[in-house]
């Protein structure tokens, strides 16, 4: 294009912008081609993007996925920038919304803006899709032309999405083409830049539910409320945490073991988890049957779910895992942070919970409930529980495992009301007392149980060369 001639010529220099050679392009009617990918000196003069947005330069481009809001976002940290860009980006969706409406039938156009409130957001993708199919011919890309919402952002802040809140883009529950609200997608980019935990507190602010269960085609039918959600991708990002901590204390886990280490954690991170540990949402379950929790998965379940995919995964190959420890410790430390304004009640509950889903744990019992990913992904996410037909063979090879939990737990239960003593510690004893011997037994017994059910005849080994004699 015309303007890459002028990159070529005027913009060996990064800040090195010829004003009068930019004017006099635009005054001959240049073509911007599709592409907004403005040179990065661009990015820090607004004089010359005020010139080059009133002569109609796109906001996106064909051949990337980011806007130059995002890019913008990226190179520059300039709020005077962000506004302008965002500022132009609602007038052309104010634009869009009226031109839709004018040239749209009625009924398209009702179907497409029904749920709308405020500027359309995800929404201008289908309208602009539909402008085209009814044969108008503004560049795809003058509209910034993109089925994510404005707030994804990779490097968006909060002070941005305060912006493009002020603009007009109020509609913060609103869902993509895949079903997922702007809260679970930045909640999903957490464990890549955990300063997200910001935007999340900002979305919290602004009123955004976490009872909304989330609707994505894999988890719609699982009623898995957002919180659940949040609280696993937190989960995961505290136990990537408690990994790096140990490294940092040279492979001592000291400052872990007695929770001190855990109080170096961001203010954010800590008030997001207060705020997803809430007791309004103590009992906001999703449809899992599971026995890792009563009656579905809790946030605090969740959370728990979250650290231990991640730390069983960092240690899978270690010869002496500090992942049993440590993780009794994680579990006690949550309980701590949990508001103070709790009833007698749900505290009961809450140590329950944690002896049953520990419990579980220590058994290795499968999970039939759903589950977070573990250290690899680029992005935290939530699998959907086992399918049905999978779920009835996990349960019958477990089955003794099973009958086992069933009579420890009620035990697990009884002695720790009569102890005086923390979380971790009681549970460290009631391991070594009950479990932590006879888990190669176990192993033996589940085996030789499933042959006996099957008609195979077993005996000891000095019967069985008696019998041979």
């Amino acid at each position: 294009t015309l303007l890459d001639v002028l990159v070529r010529r005027d913009f060996q220099a990064d800040y090195c912008v010829d004003i009068g050679s930019l004017s006099e392009l635009i005054s001959m009617g240049f073509d911007f081609g599709g592409n907004p990918d403005w040179p990065s000196g661009i990015y820090r003069r607004r004089d010359l993007q005020k010139m080059l947005l009133a002569a109609g330069s796109p906001l996106s481009s064909d051949c990337q996925r980011s806007s130059v809001l995002d890019r913008a976002a990226a190179m520059v940290n300039d709020e005077k920038i962000h506004a302008l860009l965002i500022n132009e980006l609602a007038a052309r969706r104010r634009e869009l919304l009226k031109l839709s409406q004018r040239l749209l039938p009625r009924r398209i156009f009702e179907n497409l803006t029904s749920s709308l409130r405020g500027l359309p957001d995800v929404e201008a993708f289908p309208l602009i899709n539909a402008l085209i199919d009814a044969g108008d011919n503004t560049d795809r890309n003058y509209w910034c032309y993109s089925d994510a919402s404005v707030y994804g952002a990779e490097y968006g802040t909060v002070q941005t999405a305060e912006l493009l809140f002020a603009a007009g883009f109020t509609d913060l529950e609103q869902e993509d083409s895949n079903g997922f609200t702007i809260l679970i997608l930045i909640a999903m980019s957490i464990p890549v830049r955990p300063e997200e935990t910001l935007k999340i507190l900002w979305l919290l602010s602004k009123g955004v539910s976490l009872r909304r269960p989330v609707q994505t085609e894999l988890l719609r039918e699982w009623l898995i409320p957002s919180v659940n959600f949040v609280s696993a991708i937190v989960g995961q990002v505290l136990g990537e945490w408690t990994e790096f901590a140990v490294k940092d204390l040279n492979d001592s886990t000291a400052e872990i073991e007695d929770g001190s280490a855990y109080d170096r954690i961001n203010t954010e991170a800590k008030e997001v988890l207060q705020h997803v540990l809430a007791s309004e949402y103590l009992n906001c379950r999703d449809a899992c049957q599971c026995s890792c929790s009563l009656e579905g998965c809790t946030p605090l379940v969740m959370l728990w779910k979250g650290w231990a995919s991640l730390c069983r995964h960092l240690w899978l190959n270690s010869e002496n895992s500090p992942f049993h420890e440590l993780h009794g410790k994680f579990i006690e430390w949550t309980l701590t942070v949990l508001p103070g304004n709790l009833t007698a009640p749900e505290v009961t509950h809450l140590s329950q919970s944690a002896l049953r889903f520990r419990l579980f744990q220590d058994l290795r019992l499968r999970h039939l409930c759903c589950r977070s990913y573990a250290l690899g992904w680029r992005d935290g996410r939530i699998m959907p529980p086992i399918e049905a037909a999978e779920a009835r063979e996990i349960k019958e090879e477990d089955k003794f495992r099973k009958e086992r939990f069933d009579s420890l737990l009620p035990k697990a239960e009884a002695e720790y009301q009569q102890s005086f003593k923390s979380f971790s510690e009681f549970w460290s004893e009631f391991y070594n007392d009950n479990i932590a011997n006879s888990e190669q037994e176990d192993d033996l017994d589940d085996h030789v149980r499933s042959v006996i059910e099957i008609g195979v005849e077993v005996t000891e080994p000095d019967q069985a060369s008696s019998s041979s004699d």
